[in-house]
């Protein structure tokens, strides 16, 4: 799909019909109005690579720029990031004993870059800051279904506080 969007493909046969699910998203988005985005993803060997790969890994910068993994993706503006809420963040998840690699500097990938170009490619600027989490899903060992799940809920107990 990022392809899709870079090549402007969304009305093609093929693509139109994943794109069309998209507008309901949209309104919902511009009716809640969300100051940040949270975005779990897993990354593809911009930062980390198999001699290297945390489990869990949070971003903690003013802002993340994308790069292209070797596939000719187009670069984007940075996005900006919100190190205040990743800081509280990474708190919280401490005590909740989540040891995440904290990152004060990142690049995104295209797990990152497209779903927020699918939910506000439409706009001139993305409206939100960003904290970016990485769940390894690469390299041996990979965390657990259930771990998953856990972290999910001390993320959502962290947002919420």
């Amino acid at each position: 799909s990022g392809n899709a969007i870079t090549n402007n493909l969304q009305d093609e046969a093929y693509w139109k019909p994943f794109f069309d699910g998209y507008p309901p998203v949209h309104e919902w988005l511009d009716k809640v109005q969300p100051d940040v985005a949270v975005i779990i993803y897993n990354d593809h060997g911009l930062n980390f690579f198999l001699d290297n790969m945390p489990t869990f890994a949070i971003g903690a910068a003013a802002e993340y720029q994308n790069a292209d993994e070797g596939w000719g993706l187009k670069t984007l503006p940075p996005f900006a990031g919100d190190p205040d809420l990743s800081w509280d963040i990474i708190e919280s998840l401490v005590v909740d004993e989540f040891d995440m690699t904290t990152c004060q500097e990142m690049k995104v990938d295209h797990g990152f870059s497209v779903p927020m170009s699918l939910l506000w490619g439409h706009k001139d600027k993305i409206p939100v800051r960003t904290v970016p989490i990485v769940i390894n899903t690469v390299q041996y060992p990979l965390p657990t279904p259930a771990r998953c799940y856990k972290l999910g809920k001390a993320l959502g107990k962290a947002i919420e506080a």
